[in-house]
């Protein structure tokens, strides 16, 4: 109905339907993308992860799923990614590139990939570093010293 239309409208840009607090302050949309492969699922973890399946079929299925809700949520302001999981580093960068180049972040938008140190080696965290760059989303490259202490 046109009254749901409105009050989507509104809740969507931070304004309240009458008037309220809100008025003019547009909203910001945090995404959280769940990426569940693991090199082993750990006893403790709760969340939905697998150590095997078709990683490729499974981008596939997310990059469809945003693509048809990108356009019911007209999403124009994301100021927050994050990619977590099961370990996002253990798949290839190249998934998450695909995924991260569907979304338009603000110019100061955090975006956040989970890691798991046993999953990079100085070739994973040069591929991660390059794709935080190419969206102009890393202010400091990481290295892999970092990483282990060194």
């Amino acid at each position: 109905t046109e009254g749901r239309k409105k009050a989507y409208e509104a809740g969507r840009l931070g304004r309240a339907p009458l008037g309220g607090f809100y008025v003019g302050i547009e909203a910001m949309t945090g995404v959280y993308i769940h990426i569940p492969f693991c090199a082993r699922k750990c006893l403790y973890c709760d969340f939905v992860s697998f150590e095997k399946g078709n990683i490729r079929g499974y981008f596939d299925a997310l990059k469809r799923e945003i693509e048809l809700y990108k356009d019911i949520l007209s999403v124009e302001k994301t100021d927050s990614i994050f990619i977590g999981g099961g370990t996002p580093s253990f798949v290839p960068a190249e998934f998450i590139a695909e995924i991260l180049s569907l979304f338009n972040p603000e110019q100061n938008a955090e975006i956040t990939i989970e890691a798991n140190p046993g999953t990079l080696d100085e070739n994973k965290l040069n591929e991660l570093n390059e794709l935080l760059i190419r969206h102009g989303r890393i202010d400091k490259e990481i290295s892999i010293d970092q990483i282990q202490g060194r």
